[in-house]
């Protein structure tokens, strides 16, 4: 254990008895050296001297530590920054974030999740300090991200996701720490100062902390930034991602056990048999979207992903209708699903066919 460490962690309390001894023995040497011999007095003056410098180093070492802290909270968040409103706390679609879904972290991404917290925990184990994770939208990156991070806290070891606009601030916080940490980039290709981060990465190496990077794809827009970079930092990353999750399953065997997992985790009926009508082009997020549909109705017997989507909005719409006090407000939520979309998707083509699943955008 560094002595960092001992100070700021969980032998608070041992540094905080020795500066209360500090202060006693400090306090009383004075009055009780001028009342003693001389042979008596002098080693208690050296000891109230010695006291007094142990209590000021240990005054000085705690208030860098709330120092380091303070930059630390300010520089990263605990999970994916995602906006809410007491109004979604009933929402389905709130059951689809990553951090509150209750669907269990998948499986086959077990393997994944275990090697990158042992490259967060043993930084001499990982191939760089940069860690690229691709994967499709909705595939399961930022659950996995969510699963390491589970992981990593009970070793002990922090992670941190970083907050826009802190990207610099974020690694000299993770570094100050002087021990192993894991900083997550989410959205890496849209992240605005993920060249400075990288920058500030290398200007600071060696070091104990782990990048992980996540993005849909590592291609023109990895590309892009690798250009700007400086050369001397294109030695902390590669042009291929590290790790690469698999597709959702398109079998129609896959999909139903992936549909069968979530709707049960969402608390559908266990005894109930719910057929998935298999999707052309599936994603994880699409298949536990047409589960959630399915655990909160009792008489469907089938699932179909295909319009999943457009009666999720439809029920949410009605919701937001049902909830909204003022005038205006389903227009506003039209609005805020049409720029989230136009946002999400790669390009405008992309967005227009998850357009047409709203039926409040269809026209």
């Amino acid at each position: 254990m560094s002595l960092r460490h001992w100070i700021c962690g969980p032998s608070w309390k041992a540094s905080t008895g020795a500066i209360v001894v500090a202060v006693i023995v400090a306090g009383i040497s004075g009055p009780v050296t001028n009342a003693v011999p001389l042979w008596v007095g002098i080693p208690l003056g050296l000891a109230a001297g010695v006291a007094t410098a142990s209590l000021q180093v240990q005054l000085d070492r705690r208030a860098e530590c709330r120092t380091r802290e303070r930059a630390w909270e300010a520089a990263v968040a605990n999970g994916p920054s995602v906006p809410s409103t007491d109004d979604d706390e009933d929402g389905l679609i709130t059951l689809l974030l990553p951090e509150q879904s209750p669907v269990r972290f998948s499986q086959t991404h077990a393997a994944m999740a275990r090697q990158l917290r042992r490259w967060a925990a043993e930084p001499g184990t990982r191939p760089r300090p940069v860690i690229c994770l691709a994967g499709q939208a909705g595939g399961g990156k930022t659950r996995l991200l969510l699963e390491v991070s589970s992981m990593l806290a009970d070793q002990g070891v922090r992670s941190g996701w970083v907050s826009e606009g802190h990207g610099p601030d974020a690694v000299e916080a993770a570094i100050a720490l002087d021990e192993p940490v894991l900083l997550i980039v989410d959205n890496a290709s849209t992240h605005p100062q993920l060249v400075d981060l990288l920058t500030c990465l290398q200007t600071t190496a060696p070091s104990a902390v782990t990048v992980v990077l996540a993005a849909r794809d590592f291609g023109d827009w990895w590309r892009s930034a690798q250009m700007r970079l400086p050369r001397k930092v294109l030695g902390l990353v590669v042009v291929d991602p590290d790790l690469q999750l698999p597709p959702a399953p398109t079998d129609p065997k896959g999909q139903q056990q992936v549909f069968e997992q979530a709707r049960r985790a969402f608390g559908g009926d266990a005894a109930a048999a719910v057929q998935l009508t298999p999707a052309a082009a599936p994603s994880i997020l699409l298949l536990q979207t047409a589960a959630l549909l399915a655990a909160t109705s009792t008489s469907a017997p089938r699932a179909d992903p295909s319009v999943a989507i457009a009666r999720l909005f439809t029920l949410e719409e009605a919701r937001w209708q049902a909830a909204s006090r003022h005038g205006g407000g389903i227009e506003d939520l039209r609005a805020a699903i049409l720029l989230a979309t136009l946002v999400g998707a790669a390009t405008e083509a992309d967005a227009e066919p998850l357009l047409l699943h709203h039926p409040g955008l269809a026209a």
